[in-house]
C-alpha cells in the first residue's frame, strides 16, 4: 500500500457525501478548472461495481464539458452490463435536469470496435463513452497487426513503413478517441491490468481507493489536482 493511495483514501473519507450538483454549479466549477482533460479514462479495480457511482462520474464529465470518457474493466463486467449502466444514467439526467428544459447526449459504445463507428460529436451539449476490457486491448494489437500485414502485402504499405509511431497513429485512427489526458485509477492494484498501453505515453494518472459512494466534491478535487500538475509533452 503506498503513500498515495493513504493520502487519496484520506481525501475520501474526510469529506462527506455531496448531493448531486445542478449543472449551473458545475459549469461554474470547470471554469475554474485550470486546466480539464478532453479525454477522461477512469480504471475500476474493485470487484463491487456500482453502476450508480460510475454513472454519477459520467453525467459530472458531461456538465464540466468533458467530451470523451472511457470506462475500463479487466474483465468487461461493465460492457456486459451496458443496459444496466444505461438505466442509471438515464435516472442521472432526469434528477440532473427535471426543473430544466435543456437537452444533451451521452453515447455509450461498447469497446473499442463500437466506438470506430464514431463520427465526431453531434454537439457541443454531448459525450461520449467507451467501455472497454482488457480483451480490447489484446483484440485491437492483433487486428491491426492483420491490417497492416495485409496492407504490406498489397503493397499499400511499405517495409520501412511499418514504425512505433504509424502503428501508433493507425490504432488512434481506429479507435477515433483521442488519447486519454487523465486516467483515475479506482482501487489498491498498483497495475492497470491491461488498459490501453499504446495511448497512455503522455496521460496523468491518479489514485482513488474506492469509486463507490464517491462525492462530487472528491471527483472535482482530482479534477483540480489534475489541473495543478504540470502538462506533459511528447518529444
Amino acid at each position: 500500500m503506498n503513500v498515495l493511495w493513504i493520502c487519496s483514501w484520506i481525501k475520501h473519507v474526510a469529506k462527506p457525501w455531496a448531493p448531486f450538483k445542478g449543472r449551473d454549479v458545475q459549469s461554474y466549477d470547470s471554469k475554474s478548472l485550470k486546466r480539464l482533460p478532453i479525454h477522461l479514462g477512469v480504471i475500476i479495480l474493485e470487484d463491487n461495481i456500482s453502476y450508480i457511482d460510475i454513472a454519477n462520474i459520467i453525467i459530472w464529465c458531461m456538465t464540466l464539458g468533458i467530451s470523451y470518457i472511457s470506462v475500463y474493466d479487466r474483465k468487461g463486467v461493465i460492457r456486459q452490463n451496458q443496459k444496466h449502466l444505461a438505466e442509471e444514467i438515464h435516472k442521472r439526467k432526469e434528477e440532473l435536469y427535471k426543473k430544466r428544459r435543456e437537452s444533451f447526449n451521452i453515447n455509450v459504445y461498447n469497446g473499442l470496435y463500437d466506438s470506430s463507428k464514431y463520427t465526431g460529436p453531434s454537439s457541443s451539449n454531448s459525450s461520449d463513452v467507451q467501455l472497454l476490457s482488457e480483451e480490447d486491448g489484446q483484440l485491437s494489437l492483433v487486428q491491426v497487426a492483420k491490417e497492416i500485414s495485409k496492407s504490406v502485402k498489397e503493397k499499400r504499405w511499405k517495409v520501412e513503413d511499418v514504425s512505433l509511431q504509424n502503428v501508433e497513429n493507425y490504432l488512434l485512427e481506429k479507435s477515433r478517441f483521442p488519447d486519454p489526458d487523465l486516467v483515475i485509477k479506482f482501487g489498491a492494484a498498483e497495475c492497470l491490468m491491461g488498459f490501453l498501453p499504446w495511448q497512455i505515453r503522455l496521460t496523468e494518472f491518479f489514485v482513488s481507493p474506492s469509486h463507490r459512494g464517491l462525492s462530487y466534491k472528491t471527483f472535482l478535487s482530482l479534477l483540480q489536482d489534475y489541473g495543478n500538475t504540470r502538462q506533459r509533452f511528447g518529444k
